[in-house]
């Protein structure tokens, strides 16, 4: 039996659009916690921490504002003093990038020591 090369053409055709119709999507770009965070209030996880929200960008004086009127995740205190919050890999690498800024150093802690929040990147720090 003889296939005819027109039939065997039109199935390969359709044998190619089933395969690539049933391919995975490629995977989407990486989620970025930074960008994800602007615009949250991360209430604290130790006694006697006022509330932190973050404005974006990272890396940036004034991106952030402490309220030391509440201390229950909702940053309802009316005003807030502004702070820096910056992307580090640890506490000299924070130093460095808070300096730069111009940032008041004393208060300098990373983010997971003092407040929570389910979009707070990990690598954050306040100045």
């Amino acid at each position: 039996m003889k296939i005819r090369p027109i039939i065997a053409a039109a199935f390969g055709v359709a044998l190619l659009a089933g395969l690539t119709a049933c391919a995975p999507e490629p995977p989407g770009p990486e989620p970025d916690p930074w960008a994800d965070a602007v615009g949250q209030c991360w209430g604290p996880i130790r006694q006697m921490v006022p509330d932190l929200k973050y404005l974006g960008p990272k890396n940036t004086l004034g991106n952030g504002l402490v309220f030391y009127g509440t201390m229950n995740g909702t940053c309802g205190y009316d005003g807030g003093v502004s702070v820096a919050i910056v992307q580090a890999a640890d506490f000299g690498a924070a130093t460095t990038l808070c300096n730069s800024l111009g940032a008041y150093e004393a208060g300098r802690v990373p983010l997971t020591w003092g407040w929570s929040g389910a979009s707070m990147p990990a690598d954050g720090w306040v100045c």
